[in-house]
């Protein structure tokens, strides 16, 4: 298709021919020197406004500085809600086995034999018992504690399972036929609890197990604040005759370091609930303490326990050096 030369023409004349116009709104155009009354309006400066009451600054009085200088008074402490006292299981009231039975002091005097049938003492109150857990496989096995039968083994290895104890030390021994006897020295902090752990030794045939040192029974606490063992001890036989009664006791307390040491107290191993950790009722008078510990130097003393008082006794063991 072919233009022709003219429509060219026509149309660039066309094109360049009219110029371009900017309009405001509502106003002249814009470079044709004409002013609406708006775009006047806007050049002018602000008019003078008078000054009114509200613009003018408030006078300070003289009061003001002293109220501001006047000391604050403090704020009042808000009062904290007292903690709630969950009781524990372990609290007043709670059942100890103790002489034989299964007591609550709670209802009943305590001690309720004369002293002279038992040849220790026990912690008065009971603010915390302590519990003993006891984990053997023999579960038949019959559990003494101080001298007194408590049980089996299965009355006191399950999960909800314990012996209650009162806070001390405490003779544990494991007694079954045809396995060997087995004796172990714990101390109980109150409001503590203790796990032992023992595998009876099978005897070889013909030896008979060593009987354990069975105390001499004390007459039933009162009425209602006991009950007795579910199963009757395994031994039987005639009463067993009362053990000599000390003249005095006295209380050791012992801490050691490191805490995984091995105590010894007259030949005789104590165990605690806690480790380091010890308070032992022993007669007045002389007693040996060993304290031994892998990788340290071991500790040999002849301590002078005083009666009807605590004898204190710190020992911290010092390391071997390696050559």
């Amino acid at each position: 298709m072919t233009l022709r030369p003219f429509s060219i023409v026509t149309v660039l004349a066309c094109a360049f021919a009219v110029p371009a116009l900017t309009f405001p709104a509502g106003g002249a155009p814009i470079g044709t020197g004409q002013e609406t009354a708006d775009q006047v309006r806007e050049r002018r400066p602000p008019e003078p406004r008078e000054a009114r009451p509200e613009d003018q600054a408030r006078p300070r009085r003289p009061d003001d500085a002293q109220a501001r200088d006047r000391p604050r008074p403090a704020p009042r402490p808000v009062p904290r809600p007292a903690p709630r006292v969950v009781p524990r299981p372990s609290s007043r009231g709670s059942i100890v086995f103790i002489g034989g039975y299964f007591y609550d002091p709670f209802f009943g005097p305590y001690p309720w034999w004369p002293r002279p049938l038992h040849p220790y003492w026990h912690y008065p109150p009971y603010d915390l018992r302590a519990e003993l857990r006891i984990e053997c496989r023999d579960r038949a096995a019959a559990v003494y504690v101080d001298g007194f039968y408590a049980g089996i083994v299965d009355d006191f290895d399950g999960v909800f399972q314990r012996l209650p104890l009162p806070p001390g030390g405490h003779r544990i021994v494991l007694y079954h036929e045809g396995f060997e006897t087995a004796e172990f020295s714990v101390y109980l902090r109150p409001g503590s609890s203790f796990t032992v752990h023992h595998e009876m030794r099978v005897l070889p045939p013909g030896v008979a197990s060593r009987h354990p040192q069975v105390m001499a029974p004390v007459p039933a606490p009162p009425e209602g604040t006991y009950t007795a063992p579910s199963t009757a001890p395994p031994i039987a036989g005639p009463a067993p005759v009362p053990a000599a009664v000390p003249a005095s006791v006295g209380y050791l307390e012992l801490r050691v370091q490191p805490l995984s040491a091995t105590v010894m107290v007259d030949g005789e191993r104590w165990m605690s609930s806690e480790n380091g950790w010890y308070e032992l009722q022993l007669p007045a008078g002389a007693h040996r303490v060993d304290v031994t510990a892998p990788g340290h130097r071991p500790f040999t003393a002849t301590v002078d326990v005083a009666a009807d008082a605590t004898t204190p006794l710190n020992v911290s063991l010092t390391r071997e050096r390696t050559q």
